[in-house]
């Protein structure tokens, strides 16, 4: 692991929310975070303007931020964030992709298109509505399942897994809650490319370094215990 940035991150970690720096923030998973201390760049979607689910031309590399009111130098289309709203809104992103990225993980998926959907040989699974919809117990022969959730529960099946341990995988993963990262205003200088997000109140922004994350706050044990060991190699 980089050192340098194991240090920045871990400075960034005793910060939390405190500084008054702070102007925008994201909810992400551990896994990011860990690319990010080994690259010193925050990985954006791949998706394209060709994916269908993507209401705006996104750009690859693009990643969503809200800005906080009275201190980011852009806002959204409509309007901007105060802190408290922002981190409610990050903190419910950040356990999406907690959920997806430990579910691709326990069940030997990879990522392929963006942050919601993960490639096998078949095609590609969305996992967000997975989650949302899922309900813990069902028996496919007793109702019907709802069409992306019987894609992801039928791929578990065909790959020998059984009601009970898909169960068990997604009270897994579903304990998974994320971080969030805040950043400060150098995130929003034109070589970010700041253009309007997909809610009207965020922004997407470009190839995001490390030396502009400044707070990072998180949200479950796992993510705590490895933000705390930092401190300790």
């Amino acid at each position: 692991m980089n050192i340098y940035n194991q240090r920045l991150i871990s400075k960034a970690f005793e910060s939390g929310f405190d500084s008054q720096e702070i102007a925008a923030i994201h909810g992400t998973d551990l896994y990011t975070l860990k690319q990010i201390i080994k690259t010193g760049i925050q990985p954006g979607t791949n998706y394209t303007q060709e994916n269908p689910k993507v209401h705006l031309n996104v750009r690859k590399g693009d990643i969503f931020v809200y800005p906080i009111k009275d201190r980011a130098s852009v806002k959204g289309e409509y309007g901007i964030y105060d802190l408290k709203e922002a981190i409610e809104e990050a903190s419910s992103y950040a356990e999406l992709i907690a959920h997806e990225q430990e579910f691709a993980i326990n069940v030997g998926l990879t990522f392929k298109k963006g942050e919601s959907y993960f490639g096998y040989d078949g095609g590609i699974l969305e996992l967000r509505s997975f989650f949302n919809d899922y309900d813990i117990g069902h028996k496919p022969e007793d109702h019907y399942i709802p069409g992306n959730i019987e894609k992801v529960f039928n791929y578990l099946v065909q790959r020998g897994y059984s009601h009970k341990e898909i169960d068990d995988i997604v009270e897994h993963c579903r304990e998974k809650k994320g971080l969030i990262l805040s950043y400060s205003n150098s995130i929003f200088d034109k070589k970010h490319k700041p253009l309007p997000g997909n809610e009207g109140f965020d922004v997407r922004v470009q190839d995001i370094t490390i030396d502009s994350i400044i707070g990072v706050e998180p949200l479950d044990d796992e993510c705590a215990e490895f933000l705390e060991s930092l401190d300790e190699d």
